[in-house]
């Protein structure tokens, strides 16, 4: 598959915490009024949906035995926008999201789903990714300095293509940490397993406010349908075909 700016940082299991960084409060107040009218500026277009909540910023990995422990801290989403927008401020602020690859099956053959985003949304809008994905939010963070993303992949599953049914198979298992130098972020990526059919997927998702249209694709065609769509496909996609289909082999 052609190249892209998503790399792969590790795969297998990964666990992620949360703890303050004293140094981006600092950088924070220092830059407050600047950070706001940024943010003012690009809630005027109008045109792009900006909501101002909390997201799991990066602050360091390391990699012990097969595992991965990322660590990272929670800032506001303007604090992002200002820093996207205005490098010169010096923020360094780079999200955490998390990002899965669902499976489902058509008549015993497991496919994926690729998503094209609304035209609206703040980042690649009208872009293909795979489904569940999204932002780690200050309520996924637990007493004991843990984030529980694998929960927050199945609450996003649950907004972005609906609820799961009671009867239905749903496993999360982590496969890999990304980040995509282009977008500035960084994934915590998950297989999400589900015996679930096409129709489920099309039913759901063609009610979205989310996405603008899906498409239901047989898993060993995946790499093929992202090739097809490559100027059209998030890079952070591409890096969780890499991850999956590297340890498929």
């Amino acid at each position: 598959m052609t190249q892209h700016s998503c790399r792969i940082i590790a795969t297998g299991a990964v666990d992620l915490h949360h703890a303050p960084d004293p140094a981006l409060e600092l950088r924070v107040a220092a830059h407050a009024r600047a950070i706001d009218d940024v943010w003012n500026q690009a809630r005027s277009k109008g045109d792009i949906l900006l909501y101002n909540g909390s997201l799991l910023v990066y602050t360091r990995h390391e990699t012990l035995s097969g595992r991965t422990r990322v660590t990272g801290h929670f800032a506001e989403y303007k604090h992002f926008i200002a820093h996207r927008n205005d490098p010169a401020l010096g923020l360094d602020i780079n999200p955490i999201g998390v990002s899965g690859l669902v499976t489902g099956l058509d008549r015993g053959e497991p496919f994926t789903v690729f998503a094209r985003r609304a035209p609206n949304c703040s980042t690649y809008g009208g872009y293909y990714e795979l489904v569940p994905s999204g932002a780690i939010a200050l309520c996924d963070a637990l007493p004991d300095g843990r984030v529980d993303f694998a929960r927050r992949l199945l609450l996003e599953f649950e907004e972005e293509v609906g609820p799961v049914p009671e009867a239905a198979r749903c496993a999360v298992s982590p496969m890999a940490f990304l980040h995509d130098a282009a977008g500035g972020v960084y994934d915590v990526c998950c297989l999400v397993e589900t015996d679930l059919a096409p129709a489920f997927f099309k039913a759901h998702m063609s009610q979205s406010d989310e996405y603008s249209g899906a498409e239901c694709v047989p898993l060993i065609h995946a790499r093929e349908f992202a090739s097809a769509h490559i100027s059209e496909i998030i890079p952070t996609t591409l890096g969780i075909l890499d991850a999956f289909f590297s340890q498929s082999k």
